[in-house]
């Protein structure tokens, strides 16, 4: 499966004891981004909008739900206190329960637009666990903020790549 991969490109390694530990935590972070923005990504079911309501108004007025509506990108950063100020409002939204879309643009005041800074992004994951709830995982917040490749976000990113890291590190 999957492990067995990881294993093999030297990223997991499998100690007698049977506990497995991610080493080369960079590496791996690097290839789950290329993997995600080149395969993944582009895959998903995506629409952009805009509101009425002023940007950091409108992130004031988003409740995530449990399950139904979590912050990626700029959104989760600044949620995350790593000094961003959003400039684009990221959610990772269940598609499959069209109440979820309905009640978003109804409480948002939402309206198609493809320049918009508002991006709604089908959630691909078991969406019972997630435990960094409100936010997505911080590898998905690096890789969307990569994706944007603006200097901004770049610098947040790399903020964010090391804590990542020396996480990883100190849970091995």
């Amino acid at each position: 499966g999957a492990l067995a991969t990881r294993e093999e490109m030297g990223f997991i390694s499998s100690p007698r004891r049977g506990q497995r530990m991610l080493v080369a935590p960079q590496r791996w972070l690097d290839a789950w981004t290329e993997g995600y923005l080149g395969r993944l990504r582009p895959k998903l079911e995506t629409i952009r909008m805009n509101s009425a309501i002023p940007l950091m108004s409108l992130i004031g007025q988003v409740n995530p739900r449990l399950r139904e509506v979590a912050l990626g990108g700029e959104v989760a950063a600044s949620y995350r206190h790593l000094g961003l100020k959003p400039g684009t409002l990221s959610l990772y939204i269940d598609f499959g329960n069209p109440h979820v879309l309905k009640q978003l643009v109804s409480e948002l005041k939402l309206r198609r637009d493809p320049q918009g800074p508002v991006e709604l992004v089908g959630m691909f994951w078991n969406t019972n666990e997630l435990p960094s709830f409100p936010t997505v995982p911080d590898a998905l917040i690096y890789a969307d903020l990569i994706g944007m490749g603006d200097a901004r976000t770049m610098e947040v990113a790399e903020k964010l790549r090391k804590e990542i890291c020396f996480d990883v590190e100190n849970q091995a």
